[in-house]
């Protein structure tokens, strides 16, 4: 079972009004590659491969975002024979850290898209391609270190496709794009606090190829890292997970106060 973990560093900036304070961030990614012990034919062309990346930082009024990218490729061919299963799983966590020295609270909100395309090439019996799903346990230190909830409303999935072929007949080709978005508010914090949030393909049935007793083609699940078709209406940069972390600081009372009189004087002039 072929473990792979690669770590990448970004900068995540809080904006406080009046300044502006950064603190280092790192999203780890961990790809384990595991196979059904029955299956499938290791002789039959296979890919797997997992990347991600984080987006530069975002500073627009008291707002401060980021968006972090995977994609993923599951990809097999099948001779017949027994049932054959190519799945795969991943995994990724995500770490940052939003400053608010002087208390001033935030609010946080996640926005979710996931895309990517299944799809099946048979020529005889029947083959499956699923979508992907991610399941995601957040943590964060405004209770005791490592004590997860699960946020069952940051579950994301999308939908696979079947195709079923007959021997001696041309080639059935299914493909379909599965698509699935999500946006809220997590949630209001005063103070600096750090979050986690833990991404997983395990617990779901997700990112696999099967294909049934003795039949015959392939199957891919691309969420962008494979080329796509002419005809399809996304190409690989814009198919994968986003995820988009936007930290709105509340204003200082001293800023809204200028706001205010700002507001009072140009009432003042319209009515002259």
């Amino acid at each position: 079972m072929p473990l792979e973990v690669s770590r990448l560093g970004t900068l995540f900036a809080a904006a406080v009004v009046g300044s502006l304070a950064t603190t280092h961030a790192d999203a780890t990614i961990t790809n384990i590659l595991s196979n059904d012990t029955s299956a499938p034919d290791e002789s039959m062309p296979q890919v797997w491969t997992h990347q991600t990346s984080v987006s530069p930082l975002t500073t627009v009024g008291n707002e401060v975002s980021f968006t972090h990218h995977a994609q993923l490729l599951n990809a097999a061919s099948f001779g017949g024979g027994v049932a054959q299963t190519h799945p795969r799983r991943s995994s990724f966590v995500l770490s940052f850290t939003v400053e608010d020295p002087t208390n001033a609270g935030f609010t946080l909100d996640i926005e979710q898209l996931l895309r990517g395309y299944s799809s099946v090439e048979v020529s005889s019996g029947q083959g499956d391609a699923t979508g992907v799903s991610y399941f995601v346990q957040v943590d964060d230190s405004t209770d005791a270190p490592g004590t997860l909830s699960n946020d069952v409303s940051l579950f994301i999935n999308t939908s696979g496709v079947t195709g079923t072929g007959t021997a001696g007949g041309p080639p059935t080709v299914v493909r379909a794009l599965g698509e699935s978005s999500s946006s809220e508010t997590f949630g209001s914090f005063v103070g600096t606090t750090d979050f986690v949030f833990d991404y997983t393909t395990f617990f779901t049935p997700t990112t696999n190829v099967f294909f049934q007793n003795n039949s015959v083609g392939s199957g891919q699940i691309n969420y962008g890292l494979a080329p796509t078709l002419p005809t399809d209406d996304y190409d690989p940069t814009e198919l994968g997970h986003f995820f988009t972390v936007t930290a709105t600081f509340v204003p200082e009372p001293a800023s809204a106060a200028l706001l205010g009189l700002g507001g009072l004087a140009c009432l003042r002039r319209r009515q002259r």
